[in-house]
């Protein structure tokens, strides 16, 4: 049997990966808050840290369809108003 070293998946942020340290592959990480306190802000910008390292990334949430946190994403990507993004003005 041979030993396979895992990716370590580090947080967007240097300071949470030293307090809580990396993520493994394959697990399930819940980021849990009351309404309000940012976890999708949170989760947006660690998928964004995480496709620019190659990482397929899942999100599943029970507060926003789908279409508006890939409108979220692609506001805060492409430096857009989500106003804008919403109402599919693109220029």
């Amino acid at each position: 049997m041979t030993m396979t070293t895992l990716p370590e998946i580090t947080w967007p942020w240097q300071s949470i990966t030293d307090m809580v340290d990396t993520l493994r592959p394959g697990t399930i990480t819940a980021i849990i808050a009351d309404t309000g306190f940012g976890k999708t802000t949170i989760i947006e910008q660690c998928a964004q840290h995480w496709a620019n390292l190659g990482i397929r990334t899942r999100i599943a949430g029970t507060e926003l369809r789908s279409t508006e946190l890939l409108s979220r994403m692609a506001a805060r990507t492409l430096h857009f108003s989500l106003a804008d993004v919403l109402r599919n003005r693109w220029s």
